[in-house]
């Protein structure tokens, strides 16, 4: 993300976050969280915000990486149920208003980027799968079970819902001109319309599983498998 208008890699190794200049791979600080984290954080310039295996939530200064607010996320006691409840894998999304989208395996929240205080929760399972905007400013995020779900970011609600066939875990999903194309873990394929809600099994790729999101190119979108092979399928 950008800092200071420089471009700025956010990587969490373990339970340290880096943030290293992207042009000049130099580090600009280091800060030790309080449990490990596996997801992405993200940025808007003034914070930088990651949830970790502590079941929380947090945000630190972009410039110097000291902590600035931490939100619990999960009523679970104990460090193990704190933890698989927890954002520790999530990939946090930061909206053009400034909410900032955090998710665990029960719940997905928006959190005020002020002071880490909820605006709204969500139920479901959407911490494996990146979220994603629409042209109109809608939210989009695919949960555990294979649902592709539209959201208001503005208050949480629900605009529409469509079943996939199968799960969707890391793999996520692209958008790309209104249509959702979702890789389920076992290679499957899936273009979700927004518009009409039609949903169409493209392809299976491979029997090797898809453990990452894809990506959008002209007329293509592209996945990569376990197995080391890049497919594309032809857009809808």
């Amino acid at each position: 993300g950008l800092i200071d208008g420089a471009e700025v890699l956010l990587v969490c190794s373990g339970a340290t976050l880096h943030a290293i200049d992207a042009e000049s791979g130099n580090g600009l600080w280091t800060a030790e969280l309080p449990a490990p984290s596996m997801g992405a954080p993200a940025t808007d310039g003034e914070r930088v915000y990651h949830g970790a295996g502590d079941g929380c939530a947090h945000a630190l200064d972009a410039r110097t990486g000291e902590p600035l607010w931490t939100t619990s996320l999960t009523e679970r006691e104990g460090s193990y149920q704190r933890f698989i409840y927890g954002p520790w894998n999530d990939a946090v999304t930061v909206l053009p208003d400034g909410g900032v989208i955090v998710s665990g395996i029960a719940d997905t929240w928006c959190l005020e980027p002020g002071d880490g205080s909820p605006r709204w929760r969500f139920d479901g399972s959407f911490q494996y799968a990146r979220e994603a905007l629409t042209e109109d400013g809608d939210l989009v995020m695919a949960n555990e079970a294979g649902e592709i779900v539209r959201i208001d970011p503005a208050n949480g609600a629900e605009l529409a819902r469509h079943e996939t066939a199968e799960r969707i875990l890391d793999e996520g999903f692209v958008l790309a001109g209104g249509v959702v194309y979702a890789g389920s873990h076992s290679g499957l394929i899936s273009a979700v319309d927004l518009g009409s809600g039609e949903v169409e099994q493209i392809a299976r790729l491979s029997t090797a599983p898809v453990l990452a999101r894809g990506t959008a190119f002209g007329d293509f979108v592209a996945f990569g498998d376990l197995a080391g092979t890049v497919h594309a399928v032809e857009r809808v």
